[in-house]
């Protein structure tokens, strides 16, 4: 069998994005290589230097020819390192020749893109006449709440365009791995057959002591991921007693702070800005629960993260957070959307309480890496 892999964002030992488009390329080698298969592998030249260096030391790495893909020179100039849906938009035009030109000569049998995970943006494979598997992937459900608890008329237009632009790339693909239940209801009107695998790839962990009374929030703190809630459930009666530590930063960061001293809230919450991954785990393992009340997510690493380590969390219904909470064995709580935030911020309450009355959270090894490998053998026979 002859299959042509394809990633925007491959980084060997890293987290989010890059470090599942490395486990995906990982489990395909594997699986090429015990099947005596061949993948041909397109890829960001961004990150050659990792990657080459990373298969060089791989047994089955013989199995995978890596192809990388350069960047139009003024985009690049302009993006950096960033991965911008700008910035692949101009990788996929010029990866979408490189995958038609290979395929002319190798006739692949499959092509499947692991990587730029949003349904919103046309995969490399689209109108190449073979069997194609996308994902995993996401769709926005619904507009980004902000701080006066609606969203702007342009936040509800873009997610009408993603998912009128969605249903067609969709379409056009055999096989769509969905990140969360809503982009598997979305998916299912369009593909032939969709699944649900978020792009989560975490090793268990041992659990540590746990610190009840600590809360954390671990991201960026931007508006999809409502930060602020986290703060203003501490204002709640009965939440007296737990303080809060910030991991990240964003522009809405100095806003926070004041409200910080403005409601007197200096002693029990911490902001420890950006933390190198290592030391944010230390941190996440020591909590009670993990906050994550954002209005829109796909399926968020940190969230396996702490269930891999033990620490459950508390996310609202509203993104996609819950699909990876139930998929580790419901590892947390789910918050309902309140009609107001008074009563969102309730909610959240009542969830932490809940979440942390319970003291048998055991670590998961739902997400560990080598579930892709027979996930990767399965799709690919059928």
């Amino acid at each position: 069998m002859r299959i042509l892999m394809v990633s925007f964002t491959t980084m060997p030992g890293q987290g989010s994005e890059g470090g599942v488009g490395w486990s995906f390329l990982e489990a395909a080698g594997r699986t090429a290589w015990s099947n005596g298969w061949s993948v041909d592998f397109l890829y960001d030249q961004r990150d050659q230097t990792a990657v080459e260096s990373a298969l060089s030391d791989c047994p089955w790495g013989e199995s995978v020819r890596a192809h990388a893909i350069e960047l139009p020179a003024p985009i690049a100039a302009r993006v950096g390192r960033s991965r911008t849906r700008g910035s692949y938009l101009g990788w996929r035009s010029v990866a979408a020749k490189a995958a038609r030109d290979l395929h002319k000569r190798r006739s692949f049998d499959l092509v499947h893109q692991t990587t730029f995970a949003t349904a919103s943006l046309p995969p490399v494979s689209m109108g190449m006449a073979t069997r194609k598997i996308w994902g995993p992937v996401a769709i926005p459900n619904q507009p980004i709440i902000n701080q006066r608890g609606n969203a702007s008329v342009r936040e509800e237009g873009s997610v009408k365009l993603s998912r009128l632009l969605g249903s067609g790339f969709v379409r056009s693909q055999d096989v769509c791995l969905a990140q969360n239940d809503h982009t598997y209801q979305f998916c299912r009107k369009f593909a032939a057959e969709v699944r649900i695998e978020p792009n989560v790839v975490v090793e268990c962990m041992p659990a540590s002591p746990r610190d009840i009374g600590q809360l954390v929030f671990s991201g960026n703190l931007i508006m999809r991921k409502r930060p602020w809630l986290c703060l203003k459930l501490l204002k709640e009666a009965d939440m007296n007693d737990f303080r809060l530590v910030v991991i990240g930063d964003g522009p809405l960061r100095g806003a926070m702070e004041s409200f910080v001293r403005q409601e007197r809230l200096e002693s029990r919450v911490r902001f420890l800005g950006r933390l190198p991954r290592d030391e944010a785990l230390r941190v996440v393992a020591r909590s009670g629960a993990l906050l994550l009340p954002s209005s829109r997510e796909g399926a968020p690493w940190v969230v396996g993260e702490a269930a891999a380590m033990g620490v459950p969390s508390v996310v609202s219904e509203l993104s996609g957070a819950q699909t990876v909470v139930r998929l580790s064995g419901d590892m947390g709580s789910v918050a309902q959307e309140g009609s107001s935030e008074e009563e969102t911020t309730r909610n959240l309450a009542n969830a932490v309480l809940s979440t942390v009355a319970v003291d048998s959270w055991t670590p998961t090894d739902r997400w560990s890496a080598a579930r892709l490998e027979p996930l990767l053998d399965e799709l690919w026979r059928s």
